[in-house]
């Protein structure tokens, strides 16, 4: 389900807010108060990704993505399987190996955050 607001950190989309971030991260500041968080409002944004890995987390197996930019998105595996699988494969969205091009959207399951390609 899209959510209305997403976790950033130094521009990577962050998977997981972790309890150890103080009321400073949503002001601006991590606890080390070094990085930069903010939340940004989630909406479609157009990008050119390329695959990264794969990482797991606490309660998720995500596949990591990186734009031209050096920022990351991690992507549910429910959702890179759906590119996998060939629903898109009509779309010109796949342009080579490992590299997806199109409008995503940050998707949230449960305290979870990713990334999800929008059809339109």
């Amino acid at each position: 389900m899209a959510t209305t607001h997403a976790p950033y950190i130094d521009g990577h989309l962050q998977n997981y807010i972790y309890d150890k971030y103080p009321a400073e991260f949503y002001q601006g500041y991590s606890i080390d108060n070094r990085i930069k968080g903010e939340w940004r409002e989630n909406k479609p944004f157009a990008r050119t990704l390329q695959y990264q890995g794969w990482t797991r987390g606490r309660s998720s197996v995500n596949v990591i993505w990186q734009d031209d930019d050096g920022k990351t998105y991690p992507m549910f595996m429910k959702d890179f399987d759906a590119i996998l699988a060939g629903g898109y494969i009509n779309m010109p969205a796949i342009i080579g190996p490992s590299v997806v091009y199109g409008d995503w959207i940050v998707v949230k399951r449960g305290a979870n955050y990713g990334i999800q390609l929008v059809l339109n």
